[in-house]
């Protein structure tokens, strides 16, 4: 890991959102039909990246985070056979989803994968940050739940899950801080180095 956070960069992207994240507001029960409307709709807009998983990414189907109408493999081909300009990408949470899934993922067309961790667990991503590199994957390194440690501990954390994929171009690590407002749109500040 890097002495010194002062010297590392990082820049602050803010995005606005007001549709309800992912899947997980429908229960996990998007049709393969909607997925595939949806993603031919983002595709013709030309959006850079689909992402594509349950909302607890690959493998989160389950009695525990709730089972989807379809796995993330149907889920996942049925975008694949319609995105022409978009990179097709997943999320996966280390516990979750393994470094299995993640070459299933890559087989069926997934070029891009956000591993997401506990804001104070970077150390649970290497492996699969690891394999992401080795499959020439864009990677992004995500940090949940950053409120509940210290700006400084969180800065150790990205850079930990950026040691993590050092030759890999396209490695990011975002950290993402959302707010909430009384109407229910959400608010996300992200924090890419």
């Amino acid at each position: 890991m890097r002495d010194g956070l002062r010297s590392h960069r990082f820049q602050a992207v803010h995005t606005g959102c007001n549709a309800p994240r992912r899947n997980a507001c429908l229960r996990h029960q998007y049709s393969l039909d909607h997925i595939r409307a949806i993603a031919s709709a983002l595709d013709e807009a030309r959006v850079d990246a689909i992402e594509v998983s349950h909302g607890d990414g690959l493998k989160g189907s389950s009695f525990n985070y709730g089972f989807g109408a379809h796995t993330d493999w149907e889920w996942i081909e049925a975008v694949a056979d319609v995105v022409k300009h978009s990179v097709l990408t997943t999320l996966l949470i280390p516990g979750i989803g393994t470094v299995e899934d993640l070459k299933q993922a890559y087989r069926l067309g997934v070029r891009s994968v956000r591993i997401a961790t506990h804001c104070t667990e970077a150390d649970i991503s290497r492996q699969h940050i690891a394999a992401a590199r080795d499959l020439g994957m864009d990677t992004a390194g995500f940090l949940m739940m950053s409120h509940m440690i210290e700006p400084e501990a969180l800065a150790k954390q990205a850079l930990l899950m950026e040691d993590y994929a050092p030759s890999v171009s396209t490695s990011r690590i975002v950290v993402a801080l959302w707010t909430w407002t009384a109407s229910g749109s959400a608010t996300r500040l992200m924090i890419e180095c």
